[in-house]
């Protein structure tokens, strides 16, 4: 019995063959990493900022840094995921250092990131954060 059996899944599969299907699709080509370059830009709004009454400059507050973290993981997400085409986590943060904080309502942040190296499972992602004033003449 195990014989027909097998002889008729045979069977089954040559004749499956000689249809006129097309071709299955060629495999992807593998992706670069400077094709997962990523920019987000975010326009600072009231509810981003914490104002302080030491600042010497009228109108400037400092961003809150968790909300700078979850811009910057947003993009470098997008990023892994744009090359691995699964939903990406972050695992860990190598070195982050914040220059300077003081934005005012109303400026532009500029989150680049890109996937630098890929391996089996892991990715590592490198970002970037800049300032524009409101009038785009300085950039920080």
């Amino acid at each position: 019995m195990k014989a027909a059996a097998t002889a008729t899944a045979t069977v089954a599969t040559q004749s499956s063959t000689k249809d006129e299907s097309p071709p299955p699709p060629a495999a992807p080509l593998p992706k670069s990493c400077s094709s997962t370059r990523t920019t987000m830009i975010h326009v600072v709004q009231p509810q981003d900022v914490i104002s302080s009454n030491w600042n010497t400059q009228p109108g400037h507050s400092h961003l809150r840094e968790g909300f700078l973290l979850k811009l910057m993981d947003l993009c470098t997400c997008a990023s892994a995921e744009h090359l691995s085409g699964h939903p990406s986590v972050t695992l860990a943060v190598d070195d982050l250092v914040f220059i300077n904080t003081q934005l005012s309502v109303g400026e532009t942040i500029i989150v680049k990131a890109q996937v630098n190296c890929a391996w089996g499972t892991s990715m590592e992602c490198g970002c970037t954060v800049v300032a524009d004033d409101e009038n785009g003449s300085t950039r920080r």
